[in-house]
């Protein structure tokens, strides 16, 4: 996992909550932070997609998400609220599907990544607009698919 340069600041949502985090030192899976000035120490483990946190004994999982994640998860919640159900993962773009990253029956949280979307030469990872379990999927790797459309369902 990449932390910022030391002294680099940047805004992380916390619980719906905006936080400036100032990026120490990271010495054999350890940060040390400022957290809107507080000093904290953490464990840090890379995962899947992100990357859990060890910080005064309690386990929290982290996403990291850059501009372009941003505006593509906007561009799919967008198409999901058009469309109907919180649950229903539209594509925010048209593309070919690269990879299912869940199935049918997995329970998946939101935000986890659960189909890649090759568009203009680039993979994107659409992640659950929702918690639950994986009720429907509608695409395959290999099949194209158009702006809008049902890829999955999540309740």
């Amino acid at each position: 996992m990449e932390l910022p340069e030391t002294g680099a600041v940047n805004r992380v949502t916390v619980d719906g909550r905006e936080l400036a985090v100032e990026s120490v030192r990271l010495d054999n899976g350890t940060a040390e932070l400022l957290l809107d000035g507080r000093p904290l120490v953490a464990g840090i483990t890379e995962d899947s997609g992100g990357c859990r946190l060890q910080i005064n004994g309690r386990e929290i999982t982290a996403e990291v998400w850059d501009e372009r994640r941003e505006a593509i998860q906007k561009l799919a919640g967008a198409a999901a609220r058009k469309k109907g159900s919180a649950g229903e993962l539209h594509a925010p773009m048209p593309g070919l599907v690269v990879k299912l990253e869940v199935s049918v029956g997995d329970r998946v949280q939101r935000g986890q990544g659960v189909v890649i979307v090759e568009a203009m030469k680039m993979e994107n990872e659409i992640a659950a607009p929702t918690g639950g379990v994986v009720r429907l999927i509608k695409v395959s790797a290999g099949r194209a698919v158009e702006k809008g459309e049902l890829m999955m369902v999540i309740e």
